[in-house]
């Protein structure tokens, strides 16, 4: 895969911290969110609602799949950016099982997106600094 994008804040509010970081990436990809076919969240459930969560519904067009491994692994701390970026690889090259074994419950079931189509990362850590990443399988 290649990398595309990276964005990097310390913008305290975790929401803000996550988009900012998530628009920085996209912006230096060359891409408009509607060009993404996924992204992968560093969590899931009540932390992925405090943060990440509100962040990629404000961004992201709808019907844009939010992969969520924290829901299969838990949370795997400072591992969650590497993680969700080899997860995103995996997904992009086609696993569709795996795909829908991380989506939240009660989101429509995709299958796997178009071979070479960009994804988002993002991580968010408990201090309020997020990191993304653009990425291309």
């Amino acid at each position: 895969g290649t990398l595309e994008g990276t964005g990097l804040s310390g913008a305290g509010d975790p929401e803000a911290a996550v988009g900012e970081a998530a628009r920085k990436a996209l912006r230096q990809a060359g891409l408009e969110p509607s060009g993404l076919a996924f992204a992968v969240a560093g969590a899931a459930g009540p932390t992925f609602e405090a943060g990440e969560g509100p962040a990629l519904r404000a961004l992201l067009p709808k019907g844009v799949p939010v992969f969520q491994p924290a829901l299969a692994w838990g949370d795997t701390g400072g591992a969650k950016g590497p993680l969700g970026a080899a997860l995103g690889l995996a997904l992009a090259r086609g696993s569709p099982a795996l795909a829908c074994a991380l989506l939240p419950p009660g989101a429509p079931k995709t299958g796997a997106p178009p071979p070479g189509a960009p994804f988002l990362v993002t991580a968010l850590d408990p201090g309020g600094a997020a990191a993304a990443a653009v990425l291309r399988a």
